[in-house]
């Protein structure tokens, strides 16, 4: 959260990839969406928007898409 603040870059437009349960849930915390890629510890039940078991052969879209999946919606009031 505090490299976006210092970025100006709004939480919501960006994807966190983790390796630790504590580096997920603060991801989710903040507003991020999360992505999980073990290392040494499973990730299984942590609250990852995904999980994948590798970044070998993912792409930008990869990440843009599982964004746009995820991503928070602004509110639309009715």
């Amino acid at each position: 959260m505090e490299a976006c603040t210092e970025l100006g870059v709004d939480i919501a437009d960006t994807v966190a990839i983790e390796d630790s349960p504590n580096g997920l849930r603060s991801a989710v915390a903040a507003g991020g969406v999360a992505l999980g890629v073990p290392l040494m510890v499973s990730l299984t039940g942590v609250g990852a928007h995904e999980l994948w078991p590798t970044l070998d052969g993912r792409t930008a879209q990869d990440i843009a898409r599982l964004h746009a999946a995820h991503a928070r919606r602004p509110r639309q009031d009715t």
